[in-house]
């Protein structure tokens, strides 16, 4: 490492006679050296930022996908994950949203534990899709085509679509229930 030599009052006297730079601007120097090194780590880390994050500022990842034909899906978002989903969702074709009313006043509150069925609407018998969701959001990747969709929680049945997926433009459907009896 090379030492500056000072002219300031502050400084110290270094062997032969020059002087340096007190410690702790040395150090500053190093410092701000290492962090120089850095940049390139510290700006890819700061391209992590928008994503969702957990209280100890980890990123919170989608649930590993599930597989069933041609058909994966990925489904949850309860609590801190909601963000991840809503983040993600641009990159599914699919999105399916589950909302139940509540009590009188009818308000919408996110639900979980549906089971969720995608059928090609071209002939209304092909099942593509028949799962049990895990929280309210559901990312489904599926071939292009026209579907219809069918949710049922506590016994009712929702229903949605014809709705026509294609790649590249993601298409939401709301599958909101009606209040369960008290």
């Amino acid at each position: 490492m090379r030492t500056r030599t000072m002219t300031t009052s502050n400084a110290t006297a270094a062997p032969g006679g020059t002087r340096r730079a007190p410690l702790a601007l040395r150090l500053g120097v190093v410092t701000a050296l290492a962090v120089g090194a850095l940049s390139p780590l510290l700006a890819a880390g700061a391209a992590h930022a928008a994503a969702p994050a957990e209280p100890s500022g980890l990123a919170i990842a989608l649930p590993p996908a599930q597989q069933s034909g041609d058909v994966s899906w990925v489904s949850g978002g309860i609590a801190e994950q909601a963000d991840a989903f809503k983040a993600n969702a641009s990159r599914y074709p699919l999105t399916i949203e589950l909302v139940e009313r509540q009590g009188k006043s009818g308000r919408g509150m996110y639900t979980a534990d549906a089971a969720v069925r995608i059928v090609d609407a071209r002939d209304g018998k092909s099942v593509v899709l028949d799962a049990k969701a895990e929280g309210p959001y559901m990312l489904v990747q599926l071939p292009d085509g026209r579907y219809r969709i069918e949710a049922t929680l506590n016994g009712h049945t929702v229903k949605a679509g014809p709705i026509d997926v294609a790649a590249g433009r993601p298409t939401r459907a709301a599958m909101v229930f009606p209040a369960s009896e008290p």
